[in-house]
């Protein structure tokens, strides 16, 4: 058996369970619509992809957000750079007179609205990590 005919093989039982799968119902089964379990699903593999490349380019990511970090703030001190803070501020929604414990609050109320979508992505985190 050649190898394109496993990958045939593998695509086309893929192919027959998601036909088999009912959204609908499953996501009525659990309370939610079929766009709530499509927008969960989609969280779910984002933050896979994230624990995996995570877990995979560590040493990589952290040396890269050191080095960017030293080399922004030297440009910032010998004024070659300037960044308007309140621009940065404006455009993430987070307002001038923010402080941590506002932004706190906010994460932690997006949280309690979104429960489904955190589990999904906080589940896909983990299984993206411990599989990388």
């Amino acid at each position: 058996m050649s190898f394109t005919n496993t990958i045939n093989g593998i695509f086309d039982a893929i192919k027959t369970n998601w036909q088999k799968v009912d959204l609908k119902k499953w996501s009525h089964d659990i309370g939610g619509s079929s766009a709530e379990a499509v927008h969960a699903a989609m969280y779910f593999v984002v933050a896979f992809g994230i624990g995996f490349l995570l877990k995979k380019y560590f040493k990589y990511l952290i040396s890269g957000i050191v080095i960017a970090f030293i080399a922004i703030k030297f440009l910032e001190y010998n004024k070659i750079l300037t960044i308007d803070w309140s621009a940065i501020k404006a455009m993430t929604g987070i307002g001038s007179t923010a402080d941590l414990n506002t932004v706190a609050n906010a994460s932690v109320a997006w949280v309690k609205k979104n429960i489904f979508l955190f589990g999904a992505s906080v589940i896909g985190l983990l299984l993206g990590y411990r599989l990388g």
